[in-house]
């Protein structure tokens, strides 16, 4: 068992900009050397996502022609 480790770089806000030490999650095949930008949510519920985000009434959908959003949540 292998684990892929990379780094995740915030920029804003202030109170957590910096680069932390973060593993990959590998769903589907992984792009190498690539970037990604967007911005990353951190749900105030369903933190693990074990439920559809509707049944909680929450929405991340990213809006057209702005950058995607990641949401991070808790493994469990």
């Amino acid at each position: 068992f292998l684990v892929e480790k990379n780094s995740l770089k915030i920029t804003s806000p202030k109170s957590l900009k910096g680069t932390y030490e973060c593993a990959i999650g590998n769903f589907g095949v992984p792009q190498y050397g690539g970037t990604l930008v967007g911005s990353v949510v951190y749900p105030n519920v369903n933190k693990k996502g074990c439920n559809n985000f509707t049944d909680v009434n929450a929405s991340f959908q990213s809006k057209p022609g702005s950058f995607p959003t990641f949401l991070l949540v808790d493994r469990g």
